[in-house]
């Protein structure tokens, strides 16, 4: 291998040795991490991921980064990259809403028109159903019209728009279904509640006070050093807004983890993690910002995030104080089962079927 040879290899060795920020994770426990994360990475020719465990429960905490950040320019990734999240923004939203109504300073049971009064959301419909997805608002996402790659800048108020222009899906409260204009709603609610523009509002009064530094809204179109590139080409975060338009690393979500267990947001993630309720007694398992499940015989809450060219996954399993996060930069890869890995190593517990074979 000539210098020139060995000068153009030396990003390639970097990226596959990982970045590691660790806590009182064994040696072992580090290397069940690493062998379950290269091996979805590998199956699923994912070119970059960073993954953290947070055990509340022993102050440990374990951190790694793979791959890289930019394949295209062999650019190695770090545990502090910041991924755009997609819908992980659910969750930071949802626990956001519910402190401010810890606070007074929202009503979950009111109507959304008492925020929105413009909005031709129904006068029954409350903040509470936008949480908990019952409001039967349609999926803006999933209009034919709708085009994920488009760079093209668009008010959130022109989304609901489109949403409100179409029949509802069922009568508020009565079923369930995953909308993201629920959550587009609830942003531009909070915007109004708070009478600040819904970013600067959460930096002011979320991100800046729990110290999550690296979490804002996603801006593809900025360059940033330390911001990983999507695996194929974005669309614009106006797209998303309330819904999914946030960018984060590992640390912080594990700072977000820490305010849920202890912190800020202290006795708030029992009612994120509850089933929700029908009008007619039956439950769904979804609470606010979470879906409700039960890995390993643990209760646990769970989220997936999907937005162009990213993927990734958020678990916390509250007995433990354990959180699990995983970002990469793939598009439209269910990481919940490796999210769902992590939390087995976590809590030390073996798996039916782990994902941590040798391909």
């Amino acid at each position: 291998m000539t210098k020139h040879d060995t000068m153009h290899a030396a990003p390639l060795l970097l990226a596959l040795l990982p970045a590691v920020a660790a806590g009182a994770f064994s040696p072992g426990e580090a290397a069940r991490v690493d062998r379950i994360v290269r091996y979805v990475m590998q199956d699923r020719a994912i070119a970059g991921c960073a993954a953290g465990i947070r055990r509340g429960d022993d102050g440990s905490h374990y951190e790694r980064a793979y791959g890289f950040a930019d394949s295209a320019h062999a650019r190695p990734l770090r545990v502090e990259t910041a991924f755009a999240i997609g819908s992980l923004s659910k969750t930071i939203l949802a626990a956001s809403v519910l402190d401010l109504a810890r606070r007074g300073e929202m009503d979950l049971d009111a109507p959304v028109i008492r925020y929105l009064p413009q909005s031709g959301i129904g006068a029954a419909t409350t903040v509470r159903e936008l949480l908990n997805q019952t409001a039967g608002l349609p999926d803006y996402t999933q209009f034919p019209d709708f085009d994920r790659f488009s760079r093209e800048p668009v008010a959130p108020e022109t989304l609901l728009a489109a949403a409100e222009s179409r029949p509802v899906a069922f009568a508020a409260g009565t079923d369930w279904a995953y909308s993201n204009t629920n959550y587009l709603a609830l942003g531009l609610a909070v915007a109004a509640a708070t009478r600040r523009p819904l970013s600067s509002w959460l930096h002011d009064d979320v991100f800046a006070p729990l110290g999550m530094r690296a979490t804002k809204t996603w801006s593809p179109g900025t360059f940033e050093l330390d911001r990983a590139a999507g695996s194929v080409p974005w669309g614009s975060p106006s797209l998303s807004f309330a819904a999914g338009d946030l960018e984060s690393n590992v640390p912080d979500l594990e700072r977000f983890a820490g305010a849920l267990y202890d912190g800020r947001f202290a006795g708030m993630l029992p009612l994120m993690m509850r089933p929700t309720i029908l009008t007619d007694g039956s439950s769904v398992p979804y609470g606010m910002g979470l879906f409700a499940a039960r890995p390993f015989g643990f209760d646990a809450g769970v989220q997936n995030g999907f937005v162009t060219g990213f993927s990734s996954a958020l678990a916390f399993v509250p007995s433990r104080k354990l959180a699990a996060v995983v970002l990469c930069n793939a598009d439209e890869v269910d990481l919940m089962p490796l999210a769902k890995s992590l939390v087995a190593a976590g809590l030390d517990v073996e798996e039916a079927h782990p994902q941590n074979a040798t391909p």
